[in-house]
């Protein structure tokens, strides 16, 4: 499969017969030093996207959100997209063949962000439906507790399939609202577009009573990985190839944390071919932990993480999701939300991400000096006890929770400053989640700067 997409992309696409060495089209590359080929960066994708497709069929048009970058618009042609309904019928098939009875009734959020949708087979029959207004609110609601009456289609909803946010906010919306969750029947919820945290994990698993599946995917690349239900890991599917390299200069990875970069495999993509192409995601590889194989545990985004690096050393690594994950176990601290206006949604700010800051600072021959900021609900002049509290919890998590973190401050290569600060103090103080120090490094996104 790898030789098959190194020659469609020389035939096919005029990037490639550009950066491509010619004995790939002679068949004669040695696919085993496929980590010899130029990586694709985002930013060369949106410069290129007319360069790389291959062919010049209708065909449709997606997009990235630009949440690393400018959005990119990624076009799939009319044979691609017939070969991906072919085998994703024939998957569900396999999975679905032996079942006894009526086809799964799967109630859909479907994700908007993302241009026009390809119209997949599913495993079962789709009531799709959104969340911006009361009826639709209202019809999600009834159709999760009622009987259907679709002929072949089993009568009760067991699967829920959306992006991350959608599924979260349905669920907190349907509890302001007093929605009884002992009279629906779903058994699965599957999780896209977004990191979803330990704490919010555990919300929806009480909430729902269901196996949660978060799911890894990417506009650019058809593919996706599954988070493991028995290690917590992710696994590519084998119609792509996964690589892990250093996060500051695209070499070797030295550690385990590195940028995920992905080929996506021929016929998978044809389009507009990515071979090597750099995410801005970055993963802890994990080996010998699984009977599925090598795992891949999200870190955080490049873009909005943290990284030192340490002469003769792997880089060490404070990744954003980790830093979140810590920030949002805490409840005293204040929180932004995304959207307002929603039915049932008093303001939001309870499901919103914590209002925080990160700042790394370096300077030649000192330690340098990660200032970890967040904003409590709370005044600490009228409550110092309880900002002390909460303090001390937020700087032992993150310790407890960032191996490479934990590891740096004991080596003295690290100071670690945690503040929780009122809402006065919080305008100064938050300021600047992105700022990048005179040292160099790469900012850690706040709730603010979102």
């Amino acid at each position: 499969m790898l030789s098959t997409t190194l020659r469609h992309a020389w035939t096919c696409s005029e990037h490639y017969r550009r950066v491509l060495p010619a004995s790939v089209s002679e068949g004669r590359f040695p696919l085993a030093r496929l980590q010899e080929l130029p990586i694709l960066t985002k930013d060369q994708y949106a410069r290129d996207v007319a360069a790389l497709r291959t062919s010049d069929e209708p065909g449709i048009v997606q997009c990235t959100s630009g949440t690393t970058g400018r959005p990119i618009h990624v076009y799939r042609s009319n044979t691609e997209i017939a070969f991906l309904r072919e085998f994703q019928a024939a998957v569900q098939h396999i999975l679905e063949g032996d079942r006894n009875g009526p086809e799964r009734l799967i109630l859909a959020l479907p994700n908007t962000y993302h241009g026009q949708v390809m119209d997949l087979p599913t495993g079962g029959h789709v009531l799709t439906t959104g969340l911006f207004d009361p009826v639709q609110l209202a019809q999600a609601a009834r159709w999760l507790t009622m009987d259907h009456t679709i002929p072949g289609v089993a009568r009760r909803v067991t699967r829920i399939t959306g992006v991350y946010q959608l599924v979260q906010w349905l669920t907190y919306m349907l509890h302001e609202r007093g929605f009884d969750f002992s009279r629906c029947s779903v058994e699965q919820v599957y999780l896209s577009g977004g990191y979803v945290t330990s704490r919010w994990l555990e919300v929806l698993r009480r909430s729902w009573d269901a196996l949660l599946i978060p799911v890894y995917s990417l506009t650019e690349v058809f593919t996706h990985a599954n988070q493991c239900v028995e290690c917590g890991t992710y696994h590519f599917l084998p119609n792509v190839i996964a690589e892990l390299v250093d996060p500051v200069d695209h070499g070797p990875l030295a550690g385990d944390v590195g940028e995920l970069l992905l080929t996506g495999l021929f016929p998978f993509v044809q389009g507009q071919p990515v071979i090597r192409y750099a995410t801005r995601d970055l993963f802890r590889l994990e080996r010998g932990g699984c009977a599925q194989g090598d795992g891949y545990r999200f870190v955080g985004r490049v873009d909005s993480s943290w990284i030192l690096p340490v002469p003769g050393e792997a880089p060490v690594v404070i990744g954003s999701a980790e830093v979140l994950d810590a920030l949002d176990s805490l409840g005293e601290l204040a929180r932004v939300s995304a959207l307002s206006g929603l039915p049932g949604l008093q303001g939001g700010d309870e499901i919103g991400r914590p209002r925080s800051a990160v700042r790394l600072e370096t300077g030649e021959g000192a330690t340098a000096r990660l200032s970890v900021t967040a904003q409590l609900r709370f005044s600490p002049i009228l409550y110092p006890d309880s900002a002390e509290r909460c303090r001390r919890a937020l700087e032992r998590d993150l310790l407890r929770r960032l191996g490479g973190l934990a590891d740096a401050v004991r080596r003295a290569l690290l100071d670690l400053v945690v503040r929780c600060v009122g809402p006065s103090e919080a305008s100064e103080a938050l300021a600047s989640p992105w700022e990048r120090t005179s040292g160099g490094g790469q900012g850690l996104e706040g709730a603010a700067a979102q």
